[in-house]
């Protein structure tokens, strides 16, 4: 197999343009809790995508929030 791309990660989320996070790592750059995190994301103060049980948090989207 000659793929390059990191074991365990998707080759979509390699690029610099597409840097996410997750909730826990939104709430430590934010300095509030993971609650404040889904209390945004439910009120549409703060974007995010869920895939399955996992949200991401595009670090543009957190930056404006």
């Amino acid at each position: 197999m000659n793929d390059k791309t990191p074991w365990g990660q998707n080759p979509a989320q390699t690029g610099d343009s597409e840097k996410v996070v997750s909730i826990t790592e939104a709430a430590r750059i934010n300095n509030v809790t993971r609650q404040a995190i889904y209390v945004a994301i439910k009120q549409k103060k703060l974007k995010a995508s869920k895939s399955s049980t996992r949200w991401t948090i595009h670090l543009e989207d957190l930056e404006e929030y």
